[in-house]
C-alpha cells in the first residue's frame, strides 16, 4: 500500500477527541486543548500501526475546547485526512 492512501478500514470508525488543561507559553496562564490521536495509512517499517495526535489550538475556556473536541470526534468518522484538515481551520484566524 502507497505511503500517501489511507486505509479503509479507518473511514467509519469513532476516535474520541479528549480536551487536555496544560500552561500556556510563558507559564503563567491555564489554557484547554482538544487533541485526538487516530491511525493514518499502514502500518510502519516495524509492523506497528501508524498514529498521530492531531490538536486543536490552545483556549482560553475549558467550554471552547470541549467543542473543538466535539467536532474531532464528529470529523474521526471521515478518516485522519478530514480531521487532519478540520484542526488546521481551527488553527487559522477568523
Amino acid at each position: 500500500m502507497p505511503h500517501n492512501t489511507v486505509s479503509t478500514d479507518e473511514k467509519g470508525q469513532v476516535y474520541h477527541a479528549e480536551v487536555v488543561e496544560r500552561l500556556a507559553v510563558g507559564g503563567k496562564d491555564t489554557v484547554w486543548q482538544a487533541q485526538i490521536t487516530m491511525p493514518q495509512g499502514g502500518n510502519s517499517h516495524s509492523g506497528r500501526q501508524r498514529v498521530f495526535t492531531m490538536r486543536g489550538p490552545p483556549r482560553k475556556s475549558s467550554e471552547q475546547a470541549e467543542s473543538d473536541a466535539s467536532q474531532l470526534t464528529s470529523a474521526s468518522t471521515e478518516g485522519a485526512k478530514a480531521v487532519r484538515m478540520l484542526a488546521n481551520n481551527m488553527h487559522r484566524p477568523t
